[in-house]
């Protein structure tokens, strides 16, 4: 079986154009979704927005550990004294360096702002190198698909659902204006027009 997979890739390489094709290749740019992630941190209103306090968030997505259990880990774990005066239960699992990155809202439940803030961030930055790879093979056009949600659909989905949009005008989900991002399950799906 190999053989014969080798042979035709020699006859393959000896077609016209092939060898400067792979000499020239340069493979697809990967999207850095830093700003996206950067975004949707200060989007959700949770954290005090200081540049420390998005690179905490930003750093965390580069190592592949934005997610509210995770996020809720990174640093130096708090004390029980320091979770009591929180007023968060004991068991919780969370870090300073966490928690100093919340503002008041953020601190109310610092265990739904974890998730508050890396759902949304997570979502946006995966859908936007969804379109990104798209665009690069050459699509043309996406159509937006709605999630099912406990909270309900919002109005841009409700607004897009079934659309058909050129890959350009399509943005990350959810949109800026989902009044429940941390449930988001829209996505863009490529269409052939």
């Amino acid at each position: 079986m190999f053989t014969e997979i080798r042979k035709l890739l020699a006859e393959f390489r000896r077609q016209p154009g092939v060898a400067e094709a792979e000499r020239t290749w340069v493979p697809p740019m990967r999207l850095d979704a830093s700003d996206i992630v950067a975004a949707s941190v200060l989007l959700s209103g949770l954290t005090k927005g200081r540049p420390e306090d998005v690179a905490f968030y930003v750093e965390a997505w580069r190592e592949g550990v934005l997610n509210y259990r995770d996020l809720r880990k990174r640093g130096t774990p708090l004390t029980a004294e320091e979770k009591r005066a929180l007023g968060v239960k004991g068991r919780a699992i969370l870090t300073r360096e966490f928690v100093e990155t919340l503002n008041e809202s953020g601190l109310s439940d610092p265990e739904m702002a974890a998730q508050m803030i890396a759902m949304p961030a997570n979502h946006r930055a995966s859908t936007a190198g969804d379109l990104h790879r798209a665009k690069q093979a050459g699509m043309e056009h996406e159509k937006f698909r709605f999630g099912q949600t406990a909270a309900g659909h919002c109005t841009y989905s409700k607004r897009m659902n079934g659309k058909v949009v050129k890959i350009d005008e399509a943005g990350p989900l959810p949109a800026l204006d989902c009044k429940h991002p941390d449930q988001c399950g829209c996505r863009w799906q490529t269409h052939m027009v």
